[in-house]
């Protein structure tokens, strides 16, 4: 295993680049003694960037409501579908989290859109003996 000089990051040993900080490492794979320090002092800037990056419950939370909103939309509870969509939108940093949560409330919205012209078409006799809700 490499380790990246500047925030002290495990890295493979093919890698050119941190897959952290994106800096660029040595060829061997020695592990500095000042690993997690810049200029002599102690970097805690690194330490809360990688424990941040491994431990991210916003992450968690924005994927737990675009999997609460696909769930909803796919099973036709359309409000619940729509609302933990909005929040698994607005709380999702990474981009598998925020598409579940688009997938979810677009499913919803389309459902719900059925449901009306639907029942606008069962009104007007259209369709006949068929009454969707």
């Amino acid at each position: 295993m490499k380790f990246c000089p500047k925030c002290g990051a495990e890295c493979e040993d093919n890698a050119s680049f941190c897959s952290i900080c994106g800096n660029k490492l040595p060829e061997s794979g020695f592990r500095p003694n000042n690993a997690f320090e810049e200029n002599g002092e102690n970097s805690q800037s690194s330490r809360n960037y990688n424990n941040s990056y491994n431990n991210d419950s916003e992450t968690d939370q924005g994927r737990t409501f675009g999997i609460l909103s696909l769930v909803f939309g796919i099973i036709g509870i359309n409000l619940l579908g729509i609302i933990f969509g909005i929040i698994g939108i607005s709380k999702s940093k990474d981009s598998s989290s925020k598409a579940m949560s688009i997938v979810g409330l677009a499913i919803s919205i389309i459902h719900i859109i059925v449901q009306v012209i639907i029942i606008i078409l069962a009104y007007k006799g259209i369709i006949s003996g068929y009454f969707y809700i």
